[in-house]
């Protein structure tokens, strides 16, 4: 893709593949096979999934399926779910032919490239323009029981093309909107697709503090400019009060 881009300024790319297959892990059982004596003398051609006949051939163990829009003196078939047409050789675990969706789809991706001085990429710059990748809260739990306790943040997007690594701090605040915990600072910057890679867990101190079980308090988090990206309303019920001490100082 760089190569066609850079090197020969290509913009519109469409990229695909071969068709996929039918594939069994064991091997199939004999009634899975079905002998091709029962149609032999109208038979035209014929593979493991499939076959074409002489006109008003029928079969009852493979599908009928409309052949070049109907306008030929031969029937086409397919065969059923697992069955197969016996033939010699190898390969009856790997076998291509039949009427599947894996066999009748081939996969197709367009890729437009846009060059920053063209009139659509300036309509629509800050959809084009690279991103931060963004995290939000994985943790189910929003009650909070214990001073010291965990949370596990989960970032959307794998850094890379139009997504750049970030930096965000979490921490938590009162209703009034004053700290009350100390700060986790998280470095967004997994480049990996397996979401399971993209999980942070962060240890978080509450001070010690009264907190009321019925007032709202605030997980938020911010980007490293201290613009605030997210906020989440949790609940801290804690069996034993302590008197105020603040040591974050």
């Amino acid at each position: 893709m760089r190569i066609i881009v850079n090197d020969f300024g290509g913009t519109n790319i469409m990229i695909t593949a071969d068709h996929g297959f039918l594939y069994t892990y064991s091997p199939l059982k004999e009634e899975d096979k079905m002998d091709k004596t029962e149609f032999k003398s109208r038979i035209v051609e014929y593979g493991r999934r499939y076959a074409i006949m002489t006109g008003d051939s029928k079969s009852e163990y493979l599908q009928s399926v409309k052949f070049l829009d109907g306008n030929t003196k031969y029937e086409a078939f397919a065969s059923k779910e697992n069955i197969r047409i016996k033939m010699n050789g190898g390969g009856l675990n790997y076998v291509h032919g039949g009427i599947s969706l894996q066999e009748m789809c081939v996969p197709l991706i367009e890729y437009h490239f846009l060059r920053n001085q063209s009139k659509e990429y300036q309509r629509n710059k800050d959809i084009y323009d690279t991103k931060p990748v963004e995290i939000n809260l994985l943790s189910a739990t929003h009650k909070i029981s214990n001073m010291i306790f965990s949370l596990n943040f989960y970032q959307k997007e794998s850094v890379g093309d139009n997504r750049a690594a970030a930096v965000y701090h979490a921490y938590f605040t009162d209703s009034s909107g004053k700290q009350i915990s100390d700060i986790q600072k998280i470095i967004a910057d997994k480049t990996s697709e397996n979401g399971q890679e993209r999980i942070f867990r962060c240890n978080f101190s509450l001070r010690s503090l009264k907190y009321d079980s019925k007032e709202i308090y605030y997980l938020v988090i911010a980007d490293k400019d201290g613009k605030i990206k997210a906020k989440e309303e949790f609940q801290i019920d804690i069996a034993f009060a302590v008197d105020e001490f603040d040591f974050f100082g």
